[in-house]
């Protein structure tokens, strides 16, 4: 899954090069997870705050944002272990 953007803003241009290649690694600064919740519901995700954010604010705000405007129950916290970010995301897919 790559991000594609028709405009080119300085975000689009940064979020351009996101590449998810797994259900691991490409999740553990929680952008993709930011990402992937605005390309379901992009006034929920103010990317342009997310890029800004560290890695444990990043994801803290998408687990936020998915439990508030998704309705997904927040089973993990950020320091959960990437598994269980796993089987979320798959819950965010599943559920949109």
């Amino acid at each position: 899954m790559k991000f594609d953007s028709s405009s080119s803003s300085s975000l689009d241009r940064q979020l351009e090069g996101l590449d998810i290649r797994d259900f691991t690694s490409s999740w553990r600064d929680g952008l993709a997870f930011n990402a992937l919740i605005h390309a379901l519901r992009p006034g929920a995700i103010d990317l342009h705050r997310v890029i800004r954010m560290d890695v444990r604010e990043r994801l803290e705000h998408a687990f936020n944002v998915a439990e508030q405007q998704l309705g997904i129950p927040r089973l993990i916290d950020a320091e959960g272990s990437f598994d269980d970010i796993f089987d979320l995301v798959m819950i965010v897919l599943i559920r949109c």
